[in-house]
């Protein structure tokens, strides 16, 4: 499961600028264990506005949707 933000920063110009990110939940330890969202850009460049941002995360989510339909399920063998 893949969890979207989007990343808003104000540059020292005043232009705000736009990053999508796309978050990975992360367990760790043994005994005790813990929890981590771990965030990466999707994008490699800044956008200039949010709807940029919503129109990139929804490709993603499209593309996880189409590879999880592909997925396969079960594996049979047959022994001539």
């Amino acid at each position: 499961m893949s969890y979207y933000r989007i990343k808003i920063d104000l540059l020292k110009n005043g232009d705000t600028v736009y990053t999508p990110q796309r978050g990975k939940l992360q367990i760790s330890g043994k005994w005790v264990k813990k929890t981590d969202i771990i965030w990466e850009s999707i994008s490699r460049t800044y956008l200039k506005t949010e709807d940029e941002a919503i129109k990139i995360i929804d490709s993603y989510k499209n593309i996880e949707k189409i590879k999880e339909e592909n997925e396969v399920v079960l594996t049979n063998y047959r022994h001539l």
